[in-house]
């Protein structure tokens, strides 16, 4: 939301308004949170932009956005601690020495918890009807990869802001060190 919020006259929410508020705060997508509440496909645009600038709406969604983070109780520290775990994960934990997979009741909890989607096994066999039995397994495990993504999004539904750049920029302004060059309040080399 950027700007400052438009005064309305009305004082409370039409129903397509709070439908929108519900909408928006899906996906903080105010275009697709318009047309989802029953908005024009072709006007949604202009309506999302309208829409969080009038001064109920913003205040209904800041309530409700509010709510929100106060039930999930997710900050910067849980996430930042997640994703040190998962990145400090060691897929030794997860083997025994012979290669195999251990039971998943062996497991480290990072494993767990979304961070492997699936495992595979593929039985060999050797030889057909009687004379077949069983030589080896493969087993593969599958990593859940997009967990990354899964979080980036609790990071813009919470005030997380990890995934935030902060940048800071110091900038001269050239006519100010002109007025200040001129008016004797910049800094001069002493002359001899």
């Amino acid at each position: 939301m950027t700007g400052m919020p438009m005064k309305n006259d009305k004082q409370s929410l039409t129903p397509l308004m709070s439908r929108f508020v519900s909408e928006y705060l899906v996906d903080l997508n105010a275009t697709q949170a318009a047309i989802r509440a029953g908005y024009s496909v072709k006007t949604a645009q202009q309506q999302g932009s309208r829409l969080l600038l009038n001064v109920v709406v913003a205040a209904e969604i800041a309530k409700k956005n509010q709510s929100r983070l106060d039930k999930v109780e997710y900050d910067a520290a849980e996430l930042l601690r997640e994703l040190l775990e998962e990145n400090n994960a060691n897929l030794k934990q997860i083997y025994n020495a012979d290669g195999s997979i251990k039971p998943i009741h062996e497991w480290p909890d990072v494993f767990c918890t979304g961070f492997v989607t699936q495992i595979d096994t593929e039985l060999i066999y050797t030889g057909t009807g009687k004379e077949r039995r069983l030589v080896g397994e493969v087993q593969s495990v599958k990593f859940n990869f997009e967990r990354l993504k899964r979080q980036q999004l609790i990071g813009r539904h919470t005030n997380v802001q990890a995934f935030k750049e902060k940048v800071i920029l110091e900038t001269t302004n050239p006519l100010q060190q002109l007025a200040e060059q001129i008016s004797g309040r910049s800094i001069r080399p002493i002359e001899d």
